[in-house]
């Protein structure tokens, strides 16, 4: 028995709220671009097999709808799956155009990554409620010459597919050096900037780094050097190079130089066919879309060259809106207080005919501003009357007519055109007649329309119920005298006194 006590308290505890549902039909369109020239535009991935660099930034750009009938709530989600071959996206707010954030995007931890998108309450305020979406992101740790098949799963099925290949490795120019980037967080907070000298033999480079201004800092602490071997395909890693074979000569947050002498390696020089790599960790310090980092590169004792590579941030962002969600509410009650929306809070009204000032509130308590609002009255049982409805709709007391009307109205004191969010006004009525034989309930209705949606009608209704006793009708006779012993064929003088002990005159 305790066990089901318990069941029963958990079943209806106070502050529970049902379980998010995953909506499901709300993707309807997905579509995936890239970043081919590196020129910050987006464009159609080539379908004729024309190979792609396998670092550019694809975009990814969806359209959402919730459907009909899906009565979301906050915390509802609808998800998007990636391809598996895809690095991770930032997370982002899809948002309305004042600013309110209608769904949260995050992003799973692990490939394929799925995106959930979760709806705060604007969904419970607004009706049709739809948008887009974008983000960027790059492949994971792509090889070269490689065909990728990036297909987009929803709702447990495959919905947008694209294949591409990467394109085959070409060896940079051997008597130049080489600069490129990449990010080592999800957040897109730590950049790793890689310098690669040109290939040896050579006895002495300079590195000079001079990033100030730039968005971002170095972190002196973590800086690595090492040598590589340029092949013919990708280059291969040979070591670590030691401490003596490179001195950092100085190093700030935004001015690093490095010089490589090489004086652990055979002949104190850098081989031939070997280049060296010097690895910067850097610190975002300012938002932007886009770091640039240039370095100036002195061999031995060549011309100096300089090298420049852009850091692009994978973006994301989105939209969404919809119609304001109309509503209107009416409180109906006696001038006393009594609400008596039912019949077991009916009011007793004394004797019949039993009467009451009525009084009803009506408010704008919905998410749009209302036109064409009107107020009615109905008996829905017992014989007696509502008289003299009437309403104040622009507040200054006067009551007049009870609609259909466009205002004004007013709100905070100020005169309104329509009938606008939390606005009110208030209409007045005499209920007469009510009798102890037929139990009295009348409903009064408000009706307005959307100015969003003018054919889009809301209204709300209040019922007032009431009651009468029948009068008690009750008459009493008392008969009295002064006299006292009577003989016979006297005349006695009586007092008759009548009082009337009912209820009515």
């Amino acid at each position: 028995m305790i066990g089901v006590i318990l069941a029963l308290v958990f079943a209806v505890a106070p502050g529970w709220t049902a379980e998010a549902k995953e909506l499901t039909g709300v993707i309807n369109n997905v579509t995936l671009t890239g970043d081919l020239d590196w020129d910050g535009d987006f464009e159609p991935l080539p379908t004729d097999g024309t190979p792609v660099d396998k670092w550019i930034n694809f975009r990814t750009e969806i359209d959402w709808c919730i459907p009909s009938g899906s009565n979301p709530e906050a915390g509802d989600t609808f998800t998007l799956q990636l391809p598996e071959y895809f690095g991770k996206p930032p997370a982002f707010d899809l948002s309305a155009g004042d600013g309110s954030v209608v769904a949260t995007a995050s992003v799973g931890d692990s490939a394929p990554y799925v995106i959930t998108f979760t709806f705060t309450d604007y969904v419970e305020g607004h009706l049709d409620v739809c948008g887009s979406a974008w983000f960027e992101s790059r492949l994971d740790e792509p090889e070269f010459d490689t065909e990728y098949t990036l297909e987009y799963v929803v709702d447990g099925q495959v919905v947008s597919s694209n294949t591409i290949t990467t394109e085959s490795f070409t060896p940079p120019p051997a008597d130049q050096p080489r600069k490129w980037s990449s990010w080592e967080d999800d957040a897109q907070t730590q950049l790793k900037w890689g310098i690669e000298t040109p290939n040896g033999p050579w006895d002495s480079t300079l590195v000079n780094e001079d990033i100030a201004g730039a968005g971002f800092e170095f972190v002196c602490s973590d800086i690595k050097v090492s040598l590589w071997k340029a092949d013919a395909g990708p280059p291969q890693w040979m070591r670590d190079l030691d401490a003596s074979d490179y001195t950092v000569d100085s190093c700030t947050p935004t001015a690093a130089k490095i010089t490589l002498h090489m004086n652990a390696s055979p002949n104190g020089e850098a081989p031939a066919g070997h280049f060296v790599r010097v690895e910067f960790l850097s610190q975002v310090v300012e938002d932007r879309d886009n770091y640039r980092n240039t370095v100036d590169v002195t061999v031995d004792d060549r011309e100096t060259q300089s090298v420049t590579d852009d850091a692009p941030r994978t973006a994301a962002g989105g939209d969404g809106g919809g119609n304001d969600v109309p509503s209107i509410d009416i409180e109906k009650l006696d001038t006393d207080g009594n609400d008596a929306d039912t019949e077991a809070d009916a009011v007793a009204l004394g004797l019949e005919p039993g009467s009451a000032d009525l009084r009803f509130v009506i408010t704008n308590d919905g998410n749009d501003d209302l036109l064409n609002v009107e107020v009615t009255d109905a008996i829905d049982a017992g014989n007696a009357t509502v008289d003299g409805l009437t309403c104040d709709f622009n507040g200054d007391g006067t009551f007049t007519g009870t609609g259909p009307t466009d205002g004004p109205f007013v709100k905070d004191g100020a005169e309104t055109a329509t009938f606008e969010i939390d606005a009110s006004f208030e209409c007045k009525a005499t209920l007469n007649g009510v009798m102890s034989d037929s139990p009295h309930a009348n409903t009064a209705t408000v009706t307005a329309n959307s100015t969003d949606e003018p054919d889009r009608e809301v209204t709300d209704s209040d019922s007032y119920h009431a009651t009468a006793k029948p009068a008690a009708y009750d008459l009493a006779v008392r008969k009295t005298t002064e006299a006292g012993q009577v003989a016979v064929g006297d005349t006695v003088v009586f007092d008759v006194e009548v009082f009337n002990q009912g209820e009515v005159d």
